[in-house]
């Protein structure tokens, strides 16, 4: 019965044999910010609503230039009374933008378009998400902004237009993009929303 009791040499504490390598040490515990870094270099973060400011600086871009960031989506959202052109405004801001800043960021319109810029060192910058207004209750303006690289549409009703508007995006591989909805727009999005095509 003693001999059970006896503290016995575990595999850790055994000598390894003549000749043999000692096993190797086992890596130092990830600090917190450290741990945090390694999870988002695997799984970047796409920042999910970037605001244009009133004048673009290429050298403004710190959000942008992280490791971490994998994607922006930039906001094309205009006060209602600045509709199609304003929106355009915009859309051709960002363009200006990511073609000032080529070693930055590069626009994408596709999954794998954002795969290939985080594979070349180069956060994607997408297009949306518009707002409703800015359609103008047209679903040609819709697969114009879609032409132009708009990937995503702020939906904040859901009437017969909304929900013609969102079988369209379906088709053409758009996202409703209802979080600023109220709470009873956001649940009945998905009805004509079944399976959405990813763009």
């Amino acid at each position: 019965m003693a001999e059970l009791l006896d503290d016995h040499p575990t595999l850790s504490t055994v000598p390894a044999a003549a000749g043999e390598p000692d096993p190797p040490e086992p890596p130092p515990p990830l600090d917190e910010t450290a741990r945090a870094r390694a999870l988002l270099a695997a799984q970047p973060v796409t920042e999910g609503h970037t605001e244009l400011p009133g004048s673009l600086d290429p050298e403004d871009l710190p959000p942008v230039r992280a490791a971490e960031a994998g994607a922006q989506l930039w906001s094309l959202h205009v006060e209602a009374d600045e509709g199609v052109i304003g929106t355009l405004r915009r859309i051709d801001a960002v363009r200006a933008l990511v073609a000032a800043c080529p070693e930055d960021l590069r626009l994408a319109h596709t999954t794998s378009e954002l795969d290939h810029a985080r594979n070349c060192g180069r956060v994607a910058a997408l297009l949306g998400p518009v707002g409703w207004t800015a359609l103008g209750g047209s679903a040609a303006t819709l697969r114009a902004y879609h032409a132009l690289g708009v990937r995503a549409v702020g939906v904040d009703r859901f009437d017969r237009f909304a929900r013609d508007a969102v079988r369209e995006m379906n088709r053409i591989g758009a996202w409703p993009w209802t979080c600023p909805a109220p709470t009873r727009t956001r649940s009945a999005a998905p009805s004509p929303s079944p399976a959405p095509r990813r763009c």
